[in-house]
């Protein structure tokens, strides 16, 4: 029976008699989450402030032109412990939102779900101007001098003036790079506000190299500037933590976040009267961990910490309660379990001691298993009494704070020569029958699938190169290689980065990580080897909030504009950037840009070739009707050629009609007996092959006989047999999908016997989570597919050797 739960409030009455210590579920809102939204308690109101995204309907896309509907309250929500419940906010002279609440107008969207990156505007909504609905983390702060919220949100400064009830805003010039997943504070001693954290940005590093975040900023609330602190030490860059004020020692206190190569536990103090940051010394405390809540407790004098996570949803979810008290620079245990959800904040009512904390959770009514978003608010109430708060029972000891979020030691298990092991490898690769899938059993450790992605070979190591994953699966930038002779999988020496859970799945980020390298996405044909340069070479694009120009990006163009409004400012856009990574240093560099939609990529003796097809900003509907010549836009579809020593792309192809309609399942392979590519995947039904000669610099339509498949991108050219095989399935859909041989110098197809491996089927062998890739050395064809655990699952590493059917 399915559970729906219903939009109620459980009212508690006077909040004095909530019962001491112990957490009180107050109310469950059914449509009422703000996606990685924080709120804060407003003192002329007595009670609390929620403004932030929406999530509610995973099947939403869009963005400021396209309003959430039939919401059950505004943008804009308060919550007072007298009734035990949330109540929209309604600006001067709009009663009617009261009981009709007008509809939301969000920042771009995706299934649901927001990077928080977009750029926010403020603007006029249903009479009243608004800024559009954006994730806020915890960079919200109460400005008690002037009586109103400050948010920091998609690059702009907005202010909520709480008697007038309207808001107002910066402009963006001077101001902090658009950060996200920080937090901001309310310095009453210098009346400013500080902003520590986040990430998701591009900004200089150190010799010019990009890194993924920026330092600490103060606005000047009286005259509305923002700064940068200039200082010899803050702390290292993290998201999901929150900054708070601690009145009784006049400092302000950070705890954990994540760093996104780790978990971090530790604890730094901000003193405003010498701004400058402090480390704490204390021996012990709370355990690493990010998402976690933080509040300042005027009656105790304690910064309470709470919950969080340091790992998935919802295995990785925390219950503890801590205290820290920075007159003494100690942590101690406190007692009750804090509520969990994907994402848990919270603030305190100073005059009633009372923590005020919601959280996030799934819908029963929604059974889609990726792109999953979490609708309902669950609030709860924690009323602090310092008489039995602590926790004298439970054992305190040192904490780490740094907490890897990938252990070191798995990705150097089977790193070391192991004899016993490569001589049973030689044994099974040499016994390996024609045209069958032999599993390359026992290599040591696995490796997770790389979801929606291919693969590549680094010839000179014989190893796969195996990068990706995002969406529904495997979310770290690192790279693992499978070494064919030794029979094992190893890591990149560099830990990997990996979002804040908060994203959960479906959204391309913004940036690049704390480190500079790139974030993980579907890894389609986006990278390959580079035997010249000896660099694994990725052409993954980078997205940026509108209005925001990096240094590091100066000169990249801009491949896609998210104009909401006519004339106005874009939400964000797309550049194309070429990375290069080393794979004995797993360290990442920004080279160049690229030409538009080049994420066609192919390892050739030359260097990296790449097609710029750009499937991304086709039209579907056109693009599924596409013929030649007949009035539709032709686009080029462009080769070019990596000088990675020069750090640019050269243009190889002459400018004359190529393949058209080409999609993220085209493939492409290097033909080493004429020097030349073979394109499939071109044309009305994607069922086209194309060749380009390197020596003229001109595409050829083949017209092949025999009944061609539709591509599905994995396909490797086979020198010895000079063929290029692929797996596919019949233009229509018309039979089983299966194996095809292109055969190079008869210009011809040919369905092939080769049955999918042993307790799988063909649709996982076409399906998105499988690569293919070749090792010449060994004339060997390797397929790496996703376990039984599907996106979740590891990877598993096949071999066959190819034999042409007679």
């Amino acid at each position: 029976m399915m559970l729906v739960i219903a939009m109620t409030t459980t009212a508690v009455g006077d909040p004095v008699k909530l019962p001491p210590n112990r957490w009180t579920r107050l109310a469950v809102d059914a449509d009422g989450a703000r996606r990685l939204s924080s709120f804060r308690f407003v003192d002329s109101l007595k009670g609390f402030l929620l403004w932030g995204y929406l999530s509610r309907d995973v099947y939403t896309y869009g963005g400021p032109h396209a309003p959430i509907a039939d919401n059950a309250e505004t943008d804009l929500v308060r919550f007072d412990l007298a009734d035990g419940g949330w109540r929209s906010e309604i600006p001067v002279g709009r009663d009617i939102w009261a009981h009709d609440p007008p509809p939301m107008y969000p920042a771009r969207s995706y299934h649901g779900i927001t990077t928080g990156s977009y750029r926010s505007d403020l603007r006029m909504r249903d009479g009243v101007f608004r800024p559009d609905l954006n994730i806020v983390y915890d960079q919200v702060t109460y400005d008690s001098k002037r009586d109103r919220m400050v948010y920091f949100s998609g690059g702009n400064t907005f202010f909520y003036e709480v008697s007038t009830r309207a808001w107002s805003d910066l402009p963006a010039e001077g101001g902090p790079p658009p950060v996200l997943g920080g937090s901001l504070c309310y310095d009453p001693v210098n009346d400013e506000v500080v902003l520590f954290g986040g990430g998701h940005v591009v900004e200089e590093g150190v010799e010019g190299h990009p890194v993924g975040h920026t330092g600490t900023w103060i606005l000047d609330c009286d005259n509305g500037r923002w700064r940068q602190l200039e200082g010899a030490l803050e702390p290292p860059p993290r998201m999901a933590s929150r900054l708070v004020y601690d009145s009784r020692n006049e400092v302000m206190v950070l705890f954990g976040g994540d760093g996104q190569s780790h978990w971090l536990g530790d604890t730094w103090m901000y003193d405003p009267a010498t701004r400058m940051w402090q480390a704490s010394q204390a021996a012990a405390g709370p355990g690493a961990r990010a998402g976690h809540f933080s509040v300042y407790d005027r009656l105790t004098g304690w910064v309470i910490v709470g919950g969080g996570h340091d790992g998935e949803y919802p295995e990785g979810d925390l219950t503890d309660m801590w205290a820290f008290d920075a007159g003494e620079d100690s942590w101690r245990p406190l007692k009750g379990d804090v509520p969990t959800g994907w994402y848990v904040t919270a603030d305190v009512d100073p005059e009633r001691s009372t923590i005020v904390l919601t959280t996030a959770t799934e819908s029963p009514e929604i059974q889609r298993g990726c792109d999953q978003i979490y609708p309902v608010r669950t609030t709860y109430a924690f009323k602090i009494d310092r008489e039995g708060l602590v926790d004298g029972a439970a054992t305190v000891g040192s904490t780490e704070a740094r907490v890897p979020k990938r252990s070191p030691a798995d990705a150097a298990i089977g790193a070391e020569p192991d004899a016993y092991r490569e001589a049973l490898q030689r044994s099974r690769l040499a016994s390996m029958p024609g045209n069958e899938w032999t599993e390359l059993v026992d290599p040591v450790r696995t490796a997770p699938v790389r979801t929606w992605g291919s693969c590549a070979f680094d010839s000179d190591k014989g190893r796969i190169v195996y990068w990706g994953g995002g969406h529904c699966g495997y979310g770290g930038n690192d790279t693992d290689f499978y070494d064919v002779g030794a029979n094992a999988w190893r890591s990149a020496p560099t830990l990997p980065e990996y979002p804040e859970r908060g994203w959960n799945q479906g959204v391309n980020l913004a940036g690049v990580t704390f480190r500079g390298a790139p974030w993980v996405r579907h890894g389609r044909k986006i990278y390959a080897y580079d035997p010249v340069s000896r660099l694994i070479v990725n052409t993954k694009v980078i997205f940026l909030t509108g209005g925001y120009e990096p240094e590091p990006l100066a000169g990249y163009p801009a491949v896609d504009d998210f104009v909401t409004d006519r004339g106005s400012t874009p939400s964000g856009k797309t550049v194309w950037a070429t990375w290069t990574s080393d794979p004995e240093k797993g360290t990442w560099n920004l080279l160049c840009s690229g030409a538009e939609g080049l994420d066609l990529l192919v390892s050739t003796p030359h260097g990296v070739m790449g097609v710029d097809h750009n499937w991304r900003l086709a039209d579907i509907a056109a693009r599924a009707g596409s013929t030649y010549g007949e009035g539709e836009a032709v686009k080029e579809n462009a080769v070019y050629l990596l000088d990675v020593a020069g750090g640019e792309w050269r243009k190889l192809s002459t400018g004359e009609f190529g393949p058209q309609n080409l999609y993220e399942m085209t493939a492409l392979v290097y033909d080493s007996r004429r020097d030349q590519l073979i394109l499939h995947g071109g044309g009305p039904n994607r069922d086209e092959v194309w060749t380009f000669s390197v020596d003229d610099g001109a595409w050829r339509k083949m017209e092949p006989e025999g009944l061609a498949p539709v591509c599905r991108r994995e396909a490797i050219y086979l020198p010895e047999a000079d063929v290029m095989l692929t797996f596919g399935t019949p233009v229509g859909n018309d039979g089983e999908p299966g194996a095809y041989a292109y055969e190079v110098a008869a210009n011809r197809w040919t369905r092939v016997t080769i049955a999918p491996p042993r307790g799988r089927d063909m649709g996982e062998v076409v399906g998105q989570n499988r690569a293919m890739t070749y090792d010449a050395e060994r004339d060997l064809v390797l397929m790496v597919l996703g376990g039984k655990g599907g996106d979740r699952g590891e990877a598993v590493v096949y071999g066959m050797r190819y034999e042409t059917e007679r």
